[in-house]
């Protein structure tokens, strides 16, 4: 194999460094790569959401930003394992930026509660102690175009506004007007609007577009599963990590993923809706006046969700099984 040009290894630093993420993360550089900020302040702002954090608009805002800066660090991590750049190539750079990044133990603590363990591997590659025992993914030398292409295909999650409001759905970002209802989350009336057959809901415009997004989550996903070798799907798979276990309902804790009974499990909420299918047959039904001919067409279009969400499901599992593996977790009794 062709060793690249120390030009073609500059070029491809430089992609890494100037996509849509590097851009969104200045924000929150000044607080969080900040050794003057307090703690205090740095453990309300970075508490999990699920307890609080977050809490103002503009600690929201940061914290968006923070998730762009670690995703930056995943991406480093995974051109590392796929072989498109080495550990080398970056090692001073990065290690200063992580170091920077994640003074805090807070921030630290951030990476465990919102699964960014392929910022975990990183860290241990560049000898940059966060408080997470790991181990390190071997480098797969032979996928470097692989990587590009993911690359290539993931700038274009910025530009999807459906897939972007689905992955917020899905990290309990609120964005509805519930202020007259007796619902408390975006994920209680969406729960509800798929599971019932007819009736008029708040903002119903936008939750079809929760509808669209998750189609469009399965898509992708599906297509990136079935374009790359066993080997490599767990690799990537650690990308879409948290918003996988989201999708499927799973939470992590120190002894690995677990089903949460409380989380709805998406994949099969949204294959049963009844909503939704009557939906898209009457999408079908309006491009042609052959009853038939729409059935058929409907009944290959679900046909090829399922298998699509068959996909995404076998991508999460094979990716749960590899982030276990790696990291250092307490097995789980049979008797639990």
């Amino acid at each position: 194999m062709t060793l690249p040009s120390k030009t073609e290894i500059k070029q491809r630093i430089k992609f890494l460094q100037n996509g849509p993420w590097a851009k969104k993360s200045s924000a929150a550089r000044s607080v969080i790569a900040n050794r003057a900020t307090k703690q205090k302040r740095l453990e309300k702002l970075l508490k999990p959401h699920w307890k609080g954090g977050g809490a103002t608009e503009k600690d929201t805002f940061i914290r968006d930003s923070f998730d762009e800066a670690l995703t930056q660090f995943q991406l480093y991590e995974l051109a590392i394992e796929s072989g498109y750049i080495a550990v080398d190539d970056i090692h001073e750079t990065a290690k200063d930026e992580l170091t920077q990044w994640l003074c805090s133990p807070w921030a630290q603590k951030y990476i465990r509660d919102y699964d960014y363990l392929a910022v975990a591997f990183l860290a241990k590659r560049l000898d940059v102690d966060i408080d997470f025992d790991c181990t390190p993914p071997a480098v797969r030398e032979s996928s470097q175009v692989r990587f590009a292409t993911f690359l290539s295909q993931h700038r274009a999650w910025y530009e999807d506004a459906a897939l972007d409001g689905w992955i917020g759905f899905l990290d309990d970002y609120g964005v509805l007007d519930l202020e007259d209802t007796d619902y408390v989350s975006d994920k209680d009336i969406f729960y509800d609007f798929i599971r019932s057959k007819t009736g008029a809901f708040v903002e119903e415009l936008a939750l079809w577009k929760f509808a669209i997004g998750a189609e469009r989550f399965v898509i992708n996903l599906s297509d990136l599963y079935a374009h790359l070798s066993k080997e490599e799907k767990p690799l990537y798979g650690s990308f879409y990590a948290y918003w996988l276990a989201r999708y499927f309902g799973y939470d992590l804790d120190d002894k690995g993923y677990k089903r949460d009974d409380e989380q709805a499990d998406w994949s099969k909420e949204l294959l049963r809706s009844v909503r939704l299918k009557d939906f898209s047959l009457a999408l079908f039904s309006i491009q042609t006046s052959q009853p038939r001919t729409a059935q058929k067409a409907f009944n290959l279009h679900w046909k090829e969700l399922e298998k699509r969400n068959e996909m995404c499901l076998k991508l999460w599992k094979t990716t749960q099984r590899f982030l276990e593996k790696h990291m250092k977790v307490e097995k789980r009794s049979k008797a639990r």
